[in-house]
């Protein structure tokens, strides 16, 4: 789904990441702080707009914190405590609701201009071969092998291809025939 609908830059693009902004906004994380969700659409929509260098404290002060014009980021720091309570806030969604969702949009610190990603799905699913290597180092480690040495022994084997297809099982026969012929 991702892939299909990535832009050139990698980045997804403007629509689904305002389905993304939409999503976040209707959870419970944000559903009690409609100043976080106002915070949140604000910086993300200028970004989509093309206009991610306005987003100083002085702009989000007096466009999204009803500040006046006499507003002074410098001297009144609700800008920056209300970043601090925002990237709270998107940690609690993606730790929970969002945990699965496809769209990452993170707001750094030190300035006010949010990145999106795509999530990094094939990093919460490892290969089946990444799984028998676990499983492999693991029995190792049960048999009393130190765990450094369990795992650079199974790395040694997949790094040589021999360790290709085979089960947890099949890699600690492997690994044990090499070290009792001192390979």
């Amino acid at each position: 789904m991702a892939s299909a609908t990535m832009i050139q830059d990698g980045r997804p693009p403007p629509a689904e990441v305002r389905a993304q902004v939409q999503r976040m906004t209707a959870s419970d994380v944000f559903a009690t702080s409609p100043q976080l969700s106002a915070f949140l659409l604000f910086v993300v929509e200028a970004v989509l707009r093309g206009q991610g260098q306005r987003l100083k404290g002085y702009t989000i002060g007096v466009e999204v914190l009803r500040r006046d014009t006499t507003f002074d980021p410098q001297i009144d720091p609700i800008v920056r405590v209300e970043a601090t309570r925002l990237r709270r806030a998107i940690e609690r969604y993606y730790a929970g609701a969002g945990i699965d969702d496809p769209i990452i949009i993170d707001l750094p610190r030190g300035g006010y201009v949010p990145r999106f990603s795509w999530r990094e799905l094939a990093a919460q699913a490892p290969t089946p071969e990444l799984v028998q290597a676990n499983e492999a180092v693991l029995a190792l480690i049960a048999l009393g092998y130190k765990q450094v040495d369990a795992h650079k022994a199974v790395h040694d084997l997949q790094q040589k291809g021999e360790g290709e297809g085979k089960s947890a099982e099949e890699l600690v026969k492997l690994v044990l025939k090499r070290m009792a012929a001192g390979r």
